[in-house]
C-alpha cells in the first residue's frame, strides 16, 4: 500500500481489543486506516480544519529531513522488535501557532508537541520547536513518532443506543 510507504512493510498491524464483534473490528480497522494518510484531519470540525490548514507553518527543508530521518529510524527499531514498520507521511505532522496548538492539544500551551495516535497526527507548538537548535526538534520528532508508531492497539466496545425521540 503506497500510503504506508510501500517497501517498509505495507502498513501497520492494528489490533482491536474489547467486546466487539469481528465484523465491527474489521470496520473499526478500516476507519482507522483512513487516518494513515490524507484523511488524518477529518475528525476535526470543518471550521477547525480550515483554520489549522490556513495557519499551519510550512515545514522547511531541515525539518523535512529531520522528520524523514526520525521516521526511518523509528521504523528500523520497530522492525528489530518484530513490529511491522510503517511510514508516517510528513503531512501528518503540523507546526502550529501557540494558540491553535493549545486549542487542539486541549489547553496544553507549554509543551513542544502532542500526538494523537487514533488520527495518526502529531502537532507541534512553533514556539517550542523553532528559533532554537535543530537537535531539540529532532528529539521531539523522534519521541512523538515513538508514541505514534508504538500505539497500534485500540479498545472498542459495542453499545446499544436508545432512540430518545420516539
Amino acid at each position: 500500500l503506497e500510503k504506508f510507504g510501500g517497501k517498509m512493510g505495507g502498513g501497520p498491524k492494528i489490533k482491536i481489543v474489547g467486546r466487539v464483534s469481528p465484523e465491527n473490528k474489521k470496520e473499526i480497522k478500516s476507519w482507522l486506516f483512513d487516518y494513515f494518510g490524507e484523511q488524518h484531519l477529518t475528525h476535526l470540525p470543518e471550521e477547525k480544519r480550515e483554520k489549522l490548514k490556513s495557519l499551519e507553518y510550512p515545514k522547511n527543508e531541515d525539518e523535512l529531513l529531520i522528520i524523514d530521518f526520525a521516521d526511518k529510524k523509528v521504523s528500523e527499531l520497530m522492525k528489530e522488535s518484530g513490529v511491522n514498520p510503517h511510514r508516517v507521511p510528513p503531512d501528518n505532522l503540523h507546526i502550529l501557532p501557540p494558540d491553535i496548538y493549545a486549542d487542539l492539544a486541549k489547553g496544553v500551551k507549554n509543551s513542544g508537541a502532542s500526538t494523537f495516535p487514533e488520527y495518526q497526527t502529531i502537532i507541534f507548538n512553533v514556539d517550542a520547536i523553532r528559533g532554537g537548535n535543530k537537535l531539540k526538534f529532532a528529539i521531539i520528532v523522534f519521541h512523538e513518532l515513538m508514541h505514534l508508531k508504538g500505539h497500534l492497539a485500540f479498545e472498542a466496545e459495542e453499545r446499544e443506543f436508545e432512540n430518545k425521540e420516539g
